[in-house]
């Protein structure tokens, strides 16, 4: 099984988790979850257009780290990573409990069922980081955890 599908088929399940979740943008318009493969998409449009502009946050950044495969025949295991940002510009800078949130809404759905796209199971334990630097209006948290994926098996041989 590759890596893409694994990461594809965990931003689904993460999609439906937070389809009913909104918060607030840095535009300070309510907004959905945005779930980004791998990378946030570069801001444009920001300069030329600024009705045009959508904001990145708040956002699940769904990073593969890394992996291992120890054995053709044994499940494969990989490291993901999900950056989590959000942005709140009240000034009582308790913006960092909507992050806090995120995270603890991802811990108890993989927590009770770690089970995704039929064949991806999240192992514990689940890490989780929450940051202290000084970033108001913008609140960033993470949570690790490891994936077992199906096995790589060769191909033209034949298993008896």
């Amino acid at each position: 099984m590759d890596m893409n599908t694994l990461q594809d088929a965990l931003i689904r399940d993460l999609a439906a988790l937070f389809k009913d979740f909104k918060l607030h943008s840095s535009i300070n318009e309510e907004s959905s979850l945005r779930i980004y493969r791998q990378f946030i998409p570069i801001r444009v449009g920001e300069d030329e257009d600024p009705e045009a502009y959508v904001p990145p946050e708040p956002y699940i950044q769904v990073k593969l780290a890394d992996g291992e495969l120890n054995d053709r025949d044994e499940r494969q295991t990989a490291n993901v990573v999900l950056m989590i940002g959000v942005c709140d510009h009240d000034p009582n800078r308790q913006g960092y409990s909507d992050a806090l949130n995120i995270v603890e809404m991802i811990k108890l759905h993989y927590g009770a069922n770690g089970v995704f796209g039929k064949s991806f199971e999240v192992e514990t334990p689940i890490r989780w980081a929450i940051s202290d630097e000084d970033t108001h209006p913008y609140y960033y948290a993470a949570v690790g955890f490891s994936v077992s994926a199906p096995a790589i098996y060769r191909e033209g041989v034949e298993t008896t």
